[in-house]
Formats: structure tokens, sequence, C-alpha cells
């Protein structure tokens, strides 16, 4: 099996901390700017987009309309407190979520 690198962006400190944790088998990226998440996909490559929905100076679904118009082609996953959102072929976990929920939601994406 090869390296999986997942791209996380999520911008509350305390849940990014989290997913520091319960991610590191996956070689996971956490950052907590929309922004530097749009860099690193510049340079690097990820199996995996992990985004919150909404975060200041960029909602998480402005970051993947731009990351699929810079290339990305991997798979995509957010994770949002907002019940409206339209997935638009995204796959979506509301929060508050279980830690089992998304690791096993996380599976299913990268066997894909």
């Amino acid at each position: 099996m090869t390296a999986t690198n997942i791209l996380v962006v999520e911008d509350e400190k305390d849940l990014a901390d989290i997913y520091r944790r319960v991610l590191t088998r996956y070689g996971a990226e956490v950052v907590e700017c929309p922004f530097e998440a749009l860099d690193r996909l510049k340079t690097n490559k990820y199996n995996l987009i992990l985004t919150d929905g909404t975060m200041p100076g960029m909602h998480g679904s402005e970051l993947i309309q731009k990351a699929k118009e810079s290339g990305y082609s991997g798979e995509i996953l957010m994770v949002t407190g907002d019940r409206y959102i339209k997935n638009n072929g995204v796959d979506v976990i509301q929060k508050p979520f279980k830690i089992k929920a998304l690791l096993s939601t996380i599976d299913t994406l990268l066997e894909k």
C-alpha cells in the first residue's frame, strides 16, 4: 500500500488538534487556513482533502471549487455544522460527529 496523504483544512484549533492526533496514520497534514491549503496543493499531492464548511475568508465549497480548478482530482470530504449544505457530489459529514464514523468514511473514500 502506498502512503496516503490527507490535507485537512480546519480553522477551529481544538478540532484541528484532534485531526492531527487521530489522522496521523494517514499521513495527514492539517492547516488552519484555506489559503494555505491552496498553496500546499500547488506543491504536494494528496489522496483526500478533508475540509471544514464554514471558515473565515473562504467557505469549504469555494476551496473545493478552487482545488478542482487547479487540477486536484482526488477524494473530498466536507465536515460541517451547516445542515442545509448541498453536497454537489462531495461527501459530507455533519458536526458533531463520532471519530469512528469519520475514520470509516475516510477508509471508504480512500478505497475508491
